[in-house]
């Protein structure tokens, strides 16, 4: 189940027309979770993709913890999606602490 209709809509009408360089100020104050759910809908090649690969804030996360393990990280954002509720902050705790027990495997 994905993160949000309105997060892929927002992705694609608005973030992928923005230039460049006005990722970043939008970027620098999201979450590891809103990372994760922007980047499934990013599209290849566009700008948020690149926005995300280059961001001073994300890149090292992005490129040395998300992408080697992307489909266990986009899995378990879906999977407490559907168990707790999108706007939950529970969702997000649940989904933080869930980070050690994925650097362990």
């Amino acid at each position: 189940m994905p993160p949000s209709k309105t997060l892929q809509v927002t992705t694609r009408d608005y973030l992928e027309k923005l230039p460049l360089e006005l990722h970043e100020p939008i970027l620098e104050n999201l979450t590891f979770r809103d990372i994760i759910a922007l980047d499934m809908y990013a599209l290849e090649g566009g700008r948020v993709a690149s926005a995300l690969a280059i961001s001073p804030a994300w890149r090292e996360v992005f490129r040395y913890t998300y992408l080697p393990r992307k489909d266990e990280f986009e899995a378990l954002l879906s999977l407490t999606v559907v168990a707790v509720g999108e706007h939950s902050y529970v969702l997000h705790l649940i989904f933080m602490a869930s980070l050690p027990v994925l650097q362990l495997i």
